[in-house]
Order: structure tokens, then C-alpha cells, then sequence
């Protein structure tokens, strides 16, 4: 064997070790979809896909409107990679009491949940094909999602709203996911997988401009040091 190769074979152990499937100290991971299966397959990566289109959308937003300009491009860029190669990575598949995989994923670590492993790698996957291929519609969020209104108090706020952007990338687009799927979370109960743990943003603003300071202005070059900004 090549050093080359010997090389390579240790990374990938090491890789293999790092995504360990993990259930949580009450659950062995036995309940867990035969990913094989392509329906299974199908299932996970449609969540994957709304949980990824609709936190990416809010990572645009919550940045463009705490440095009151849009993103240029590369700082976009940077936050998308960003999200997908970290922050997606925290989320884990929700289980019910007996271990059984819920239509759902969670970041909230008190909670059951399937992490690591197939898991990881999916919502990973998904994640990267969607900035990868929908990178200029995930930019423009903030121009086709949100809107300014006048709270109680007469202040201005800008309020937020990018749950359709998942059908739009999931179903029309990647085909990930089926009408039937966004049918059925509108049925449901509980709130769809991609919209948990994050509601609708409205970050105050002091003025009713700052959704015009948002689309008119023109991007600014990123600072120095800027992919490390809150």
C-alpha cells in the first residue's frame, strides 16, 4: 500500500469515527429507517432539505439586518459554507419516547434524538446541494420575504417570513419533497421540521427604512475577520 493511500484509508476512519450514529443514552438506534430503502431515503432528505432552505434564509437575514446592508457575495458565500459545514451539523433527528424517528429534527439537546452517523451526512449533503445550486435565490430572501410594519408601540420592525422558500427549493426545484409532504405539515399539529426552533423573525429597527437600506444599497466588501462576526 502507497503512503498515499495508507493516508487516505486513516482519514476516512477517522471520518467514520467523527459521524458515529448516536441515540441518546436511552436509545440504541435500533428504530432507526433502513436508509437503503429509497423511500426512507426520500423522507429524511425532504426534512433535511425544509430544516436547510428555511435556516439558511434566516442566516441571511439575521446578518443583513444586524449590519443594516445586503450581503455582498462573498460574505454570503461565506455564511452559507459556514451553515453547512457547522451549524447544520447540530441538528439531530427527533425520536418519540420508545425511539421511534419523528418527522422532525431538532437542535434542542434535551430532547431525544438521532445524531452523527447517516443523519449528519444527509443534512450535510442536502445542505451543500442547495447552496451549491440555489445560492443567488437564498441571497435575495430578505427582498422577497420580508416586509416592514409598525408594532403597537409605533416603532418599525421588519418582520420575516421565508417558510415558502421550502417548497419552492424542495419540491419544485430539487424534487426532494411532494405536494403530499407540505399537505401533510399543514394538517399536522406540530410545526413543520424546517420552521422548529426558529419562528419568524422581527428584529427592531429604529426606522421604516431599513428594508429600503437593505435592497437599494449596494453590497459592501466584507471587513476583514468578517466570517467571525456575530
Amino acid at each position: 500500500m502507497t503512503g498515499r493511500r495508507l493516508l487516505m484509508l486513516l482519514a476516512a476512519c477517522g471520518i467514520a469515527g467523527a459521524l458515529e450514529l448516536k441515540c441518546g443514552a436511552d436509545h440504541n438506534c435500533d428504530m432507526l429507517p433502513d436508509m437503503a430503502d429509497p423511500a426512507n431515503s426520500k423522507h429524511l432528505k425532504c426534512g433535511a432539505c425544509q430544516l436547510a432552505a428555511v435556516q439558511l434564509a434566516h442566516a441571511v437575514i439575521k446578518k443583513e439586518a444586524a449590519l443594516r446592508r445586503k450581503l455582498s457575495e462573498e460574505a454570503a458565500t461565506t455564511l452559507f459554507e459556514e451553515f453547512c459545514e457547522q451549524d447544520i451539523t447540530e441538528y439531530g433527528l427527533q425520536l418519540d419516547s420508545n425511539g421511534a424517528p419523528m418527522p422532525k429534527f431538532t437542535n434542542d439537546v434535551t430532547l431525544n434524538r438521532a445524531s452523527g452517523g447517516w443523519v449528519k451526512r444527509t443534512l450535510m449533503g442536502v445542505c451543500n446541494d442547495l447552496i451549491s445550486d440555489y445560492e443567488e435565490e437564498l441571497r435575495s430572501v430578505t427582498k422577497k420575504y420580508c416586509s416592514t410594519q409598525t408594532n403597537s408601540d409605533g416603532a418599525a420592525v421588519l418582520s420575516c417570513d421565508p417558510a415558502p422558500l421550502a417548497p419552492l427549493l424542495c419540491q419544485r426545484e430539487l424534487k426532494m419533497c411532494s405536494a403530499e409532504d407540505f399537505a401533510s405539515e399543514l394538517d399536522a399539529e406540530e410545526p413543520d421540521p424546517s420552521s422548529v426552533d426558529s419562528p419568524p423573525i422581527d428584529p427592531p429597527s429604529s426606522d421604516a427604512s431599513l428594508l429600503d437600506s437593505l435592497l437599494d444599497s449596494p453590497p459592501s466588501a466584507p471587513s476583514k475577520g468578517f466570517a467571525g462576526e456575530g
